[in-house]
């Protein structure tokens, strides 16, 4: 990555350097959630809109539960547009630089401006905007929108930030839902979208494949430090036995976070050799972020993750309940 200087931003100076240039490519996290690529896709809508050119990219599969969110050819896959056009890179919804993925176009092109709600932010931008009191990326996006087309809030746009605000606040019902979230969800209801459909989507309809899982990380889950937490894993193997795929099992952290009296619930799956994606959610007595940063990853405190790489999902789930109970023995009621 070239050497930058990382600058702080506040909107105002977000919003103009938004308008001065042209050219974008808009970035989501790898494991793509309905914040990130809802907040990408306001961001790129508005953009367009304003007579720019813009586009989102994400470096790894869609899962299916987002595919009301977007057309076909709204979202790049790849970086082969990015390299014929040579676009100013933004994210959003991303607390360091390793969570975009791997990206051949951001070794010589840095992010030139990022978008972020994670206290746990680690800047890796020219600019960055980061706001950790906002319950989700799209209530910044929402501001920066709002900004750009002069408070106007098209249908459209507003789908997708009422999906993302609604996602990252497990439908309002997370702790980090404020008065000013309650606010800006009933301005984008305002414009006429259908949020009841939208929470249907999120939160009530899952694919065969995520049933499936869920299924089998309950049949499977073991528990830790007295019961204060549960572990699930996946390995290349199952998903070759069941039919399984990676981007369809996102949801296993919160699925069996449910078991009552648990702490913390930490979901392993392979992705590739040698390499462990970990989701981990918590209750307000264990920091999930203070646990995933120990393996170089972040997030929110109730909500985290981060990569390990080991031989085995079995040894992966030895390391991590070794330092899950550490931590937890460290944070007794």
């Amino acid at each position: 990555m070239t050497d930058i200087s990382e600058t702080a931003v506040t909107k105002e100076a977000a919003v103009a350097f938004l308008k001065a240039n042209d050219n974008y490519v808009i970035y989501t996290h790898a494991h793509p959630d309905a914040d990130t690529v809802g907040s990408a896709l306001a961001l790129c809508k508005a953009l367009i809109s304003l007579g720019k050119r813009a586009y989102v990219c994400c470096t790894e599969k869609m899962p299916s539960f987002l595919r009301f969110l977007y057309d076909d050819g709204e979202i790049e896959l790849n970086e082969e547009r990015a390299f014929l056009q040579e676009p100013i890179p933004i994210s959003v919804d991303v607390a360091t630089i390793d969570l975009i993925g791997k990206s051949s176009y951001l070794t010589e092109h840095p992010i030139a401006l990022a978008f972020d709600h994670h206290a746990t932010h680690v800047p890796f931008a020219k600019r960055y905007l980061v706001d950790a009191a906002s319950a989700a990326c799209g209530e910044i996006i929402f501001d920066i929108v709002s900004s750009l087309l002069g408070g106007k809030m098209p249908a459209d746009i507003a789908e997708k930030l009422y999906a993302a605000i609604s996602a990252d606040t497990g439908s309002f019902k997370y702790s980090n839902t404020t008065s000013k979230t309650l606010l800006i969800a009933a301005k984008l209801i305002e414009t006429g979208i259908d949020a009841s459909a939208i929470s249907t989507h999120l939160f009530d309809e899952k694919s065969i494949i995520q049933l499936r899982a869920e299924g089998l990380a309950y049949s499977r889950m073991k528990l830790f430090a007295g019961g204060r937490g549960v572990i699930v894993s996946f390995d290349l193997s199952d998903y070759n036995e069941y039919g399984l795929c990676e981007e369809e099992l996102g949801t296993i952290s919160s699925c069996i976070k449910t078991a009552s009296g648990t702490d913390m619930a930490i979901a392993v799956r392979y992705h590739e050799d040698g390499e462990y994606k970990v989701s981990v959610r918590s209750s307000a007595n264990v920091d999930a972020s203070v646990f995933c940063r120990i393996f170089g990853g972040g997030g929110h405190s109730r909500a985290s993750g981060c990569t390990v790489r080991k031989d085995s999902a079995k040894e992966v789930e030895e390391l991590l309940i070794c330092e899950a109970e550490k931590l937890i023995g460290a944070q007794k009621l």
